[in-house]
């Protein structure tokens, strides 16, 4: 009986004030036809067990990728030479002279540059996939605090104490060191 109902009247079924709980198949195929029915679908995305699995594997292990750095460096500082660097140390500028007993004077290398180039690779978190991610959820804490803000305006407590509990949800997985280290807006 209450599937025949709710094919029948699912919006009397999903109205605010209803007593009812309800649970039903997505039909991806047609749009919901109140406010209230796109709540209860995010709800049941947010709330469901795969979505939590899936943030938390996302912040513990994020997509990474590497950046570089570019810096000048004391030439005394450098570890690893490339063959840009052979070329600065042959013609770079600001130069210091080798004092007269060093070896390299041997190979003609009278003088050396103070500083040279160096590239640093690190670790970045800042990608695609990340930013994509915090879009989504940031999207989801708007929608339902839009749905908070009307809950309280036609004072229904109900819906305003569910749309603040996925607010709290959304806001702590927000609040996570890998959403804040990137720009809030994607490029």
């Amino acid at each position: 009986m209450l599937e025949f109902i709710t094919e029948k009247c699912t919006d009397l079924l999903l109205q605010v004030n209803s007593p009812v709980s309800q649970h039903f198949e997505t039909d991806y195929s047609k749009d919901s036809q109140s406010l209230y029915q796109r709540f209860i679908f995010i709800k049941s995305i947010i709330g469901s067990d795969e979505f939590q699995e899936a943030v938390h594997r996302i912040v513990s292990a994020p997509v990474t990728k590497w950046s570089e750095t570019v810096e000048e460096k004391d030439i005394r500082n450098a570890r690893r030479f490339t063959n840009a660097n052979i070329k600065e140390i042959l013609k770079g500028g600001k130069r210091t002279t080798v004092p007269p007993s060093h070896y390299l004077r041997g190979y003609g290398i009278e003088t050396l540059p103070e500083r040279i180039t160096s590239i640093r690779k690190t670790d970045s978190v800042d990608t695609p996939e990340n930013r994509f991610i915090k879009h989504a959820l940031e999207n989801f804490l708007k929608f339902c605090s839009d749905i908070n803000k009307k809950a309280k305006e036609f004072k229904h407590t109900r819906l305003e104490n569910e749309s603040e509990l996925l607010i709290r949800e959304l806001e702590n997985q927000l609040h996570h060191s890998v959403f804040k280290i990137f720009p809030d807006q994607l490029p």
